[in-house]
């Protein structure tokens, strides 16, 4: 363990300015201003001083106290009295104050001295051992070296699935192969096939990445993984940003993680979307009867798919004999009929005077679908009440945009 010194400063020297009161026990005094900084910081721990009497021409036991000093703010020394043997004096105004080496210093340096003695012994000692276990070591190295040239294929084949793990992706380690590339609204779905059964490597929810000379690095994720002799195809949904290009595809891997690296985590990039912003009317609508305005609809791909729609539904009548005017949408895989209840929204007003009617309001509504291939719905409306023969349906994208999304469940 180190040999632990009090701190010291050159020119550690200053006088009495406010004596210790009493002078032969108090435990404080004051230096004249400034001098201080002549002495260590308290951070640096406790240190001694010799006290020496104004009168005495040198220090001696007479005339003189050691004391240690245990804190100092600014000028004030905070002291325990007698210290290395010393008797206790009467500290007055006028008095030296005087950091200089005292026989505490030289049995710190002598304990460190003799502690690194006892540190040589023991050092040369342990040299007369480890050359031995040197001799012994260089025996060893060159039969490591000669194991570690065996060893350096396999070290590195590890080292590249251990920096694919810190990233997230594994190497697939065969070849993938161009099939096919498809535009679906905004987004593309792309297949590839690989050669023999790997359908217990690939499933629909994985990541993957690969390169092409045409736009360098894309990503995509699985949504369907079918075998057919001889090969598996894998359905892709490349999202907004990339297409399969008919081309070589290389460095091919694929990743169980949510975010791999480099993978574009923003839900815009992999949602499939139609918007109209433009008014879409029916006029004089039949009462129950599905109308498919300006045959809007979504093209979804295979895969697990967050489906939703908003719509500004706008029912419209001069009719006055009827209090009410409902309009009902959907989303639907029929363009004249509801397919699934839960995608369906409703809203009525009833007004009890006469007069016109309208029924305007967004409605939304959201389901998650899983597809098992690619499925187009439609967004249908229909009105009932005061409409009938009177009227129209309307879709007022010019009011809020009408929307049509499918979001890829797997991100």
């Amino acid at each position: 363990m180190p040999t632990t010194f009090d701190p010291h400063t050159n020119f550690g020297f200053g006088r009495i300015a406010t004596a210790p009161s009493p002078a032969d026990t108090g435990t404080s005094f004051v230096l004249e201003s400034g001098q201080g900084a002549n002495f260590p910081i308290p951070a640096d721990g406790d240190f001694n001083v010799t006290v020496v009497k104004s009168e005495a021409d040198f220090a001696t036991a007479q005339y003189s106290e050691i004391v240690r000093v245990t804190n100092r703010v600014t000028d004030t020394f905070t002291i325990t009295r007698e210290q290395e043997g010393t008797d206790a004096i009467d500290i007055e105004v006028g008095d030296l104050v005087i950091l200089g080496l005292t026989n505490l210093t030289v049995e710190q340096i002598k304990d460190a001295i003799n502690a690194l003695e006892s540190d040589v012994d023991t050092l040369q000692s342990d040299t007369t051992t480890l050359d031995s276990r040197l001799d012994t070591a260089e025996s060893n190295i060159t039969t490591l070296d000669t194991r570690l040239d065996t060893a350096e294929p396999e070290i590195d084949t590890l080292q590249t699935e251990m920096d694919n793990v810190e990233t997230g992706w594994v190497a697939a380690g065969e070849t993938w192969t161009y099939a096919s590339n498809t535009a679906v609204e905004n987004c593309e779905v792309a297949t590839l096939t690989i050669s023999g059964d790997k359908t217990t490597k690939y499933y629909a929810g994985m990541k993957v990445k690969f390169t092409q000379s045409t736009g360098g690095v894309k990503y995509g994720i699985i949504t369907k993984a079918a075998y057919s002799a001889p090969n598996t195809t894998l359905t892709i949904f490349l999202g907004v940003d990339y297409t399969l290009n008919n081309e070589a595809i290389t460095s091919p891997y694929f990743s169980v993680s949510r975010c791999p690296a480099g993978f574009n985590m923003d839900a815009t990039k992999w949602t499939v979307r139609v918007a109209d912003t433009s008014q879409r009317t029916q006029s004089n609508p039949v009462d129950g009867t599905y109308y498919n305005l300006n045959t809007t609809d979504i093209v979804i791909p295979i895969g697990l798919w967050e489906v939703s729609y908003d719509v500004c539904h706008d029912g419209r009548s001069s009719n006055s004999s009827s209090n009410g005017v409902s309009v009902t949408s959907a989303l639907s895989t029929s363009n004249n009929s509801v397919s699934d209840a839960e995608l369906k929204t409703h809203s009525t007003i009833e007004i009890g005077s006469n007069g016109g009617r309208v029924n305007i309001d967004t409605v939304h509504r959201n389901k998650l679908i899983l597809l098992a291939a690619e499925t187009t719905y439609y967004l249908i409306s229909t009105v009932g009440g005061a409409l009938a023969t009177t009227g129209s349906l309307n879709w007022r994208g010019d009011l809020a945009p009408t929307l049509l999304e499918a979001r890829c469940a797997y991100l």
